[in-house]
């Protein structure tokens, strides 16, 4: 995700989260003449979805409470103090980026509009905010792009879940070369495999690795599991949404 920073003598920057990692480039006037010169965030909060309307229902949540959206990174938000419901917060899927040409000229309607850009991320994906006073605030994003997001992070999940399998994988193939060993040696398979295990399990720290990997392994297991679904009953939603629209 894009948020600008200012630093004393150097400009505007900005932070790129991607899934290759955390990167800083300098600022492109074409980004920071939509920028709100919102002030640094006073609370920070980790909300765990990618999906844009409970991420929207959830920013709404924050600002009903007198918390206000003003940068957000990779599943991380910032806030400021405000007056409860002074904001209305809005996720918007743009249909194209947002260095696009016409896209440059929608969001200097919006800005005129009196609302103010807190982030843009992978490029299409907007958020921004509009005091409650000015009157109602609606977005509607392109179906077709978030449908794509939404694909995106679930092949990501999937990707995942793919190298945990892996791993478990390489745990059963040691097990079943174990195994194999002991029948060089004259013993059964599975009691050789028990023999090793047993011997392994009788190290303190084998122990302590052994109990961090498998419960590092379910947990990512199932919430990536979980993940995945979420995405697929999302990507459901809207593809039905874009039938109805058709």
């Amino acid at each position: 995700m894009k948020r600008a920073r200012r630093a004393a003598g150097q400009g505007r920057t900005y932070r790129v989260f991607t899934a290759s990692g955390v990167f800083k480039y300098p600022s492109k006037p074409v980004f920071d003449k939509h920028l709100a010169p919102l002030p640094p965030a006073t609370r920070r909060q980790f909300y765990a979805s990618v999906m844009v309307d409970p991420t929207e229902r959830w920013l709404n949540e924050q600002a009903a409470q007198g918390w206000a959206v003003v940068d957000c990174g990779p599943l991380r938000y910032g806030f400021e103090r405000t007056e409860p419901g002074q904001y209305c917060v809005r996720c918007e899927f743009l249909p194209r980026p947002y260095f696009a040409p016409d896209m440059q000229d929608y969001l200097t309607a919006l800005v005129d509009s009196g609302a103010e850009v807190v982030a843009v991320a992978q490029d299409q994906f907007l958020i921004v905010r509009r005091r409650a006073a000015l009157g109602p605030f609606e977005l509607f994003s392109d179906l077709d792009a978030r449908i794509a997001y939404a694909d995106r992070f679930r092949t990501q999940a999937r990707q995942m879940a793919a190298l945990w399998a892996m791993a478990l994988g390489m745990v059963a193939v040691v097990l079943v070369m174990v195994g194999l060993d002991a029948m060089l040696e004259g013993q059964e398979f599975w009691p050789g495999v028990g023999a090793f295990l047993s011997t392994i399990w009788g190290i303190p720290a084998a122990r302590w690795f052994v109990g961090l990997l498998f419960g590092v392994a379910a947990f990512f297991g199932v919430s990536t599991a979980v993940i995945c679904l979420r995405l697929t009953g999302e990507i459901a939603r809207l593809r039905r949404e874009r039938a109805i629209h058709e």
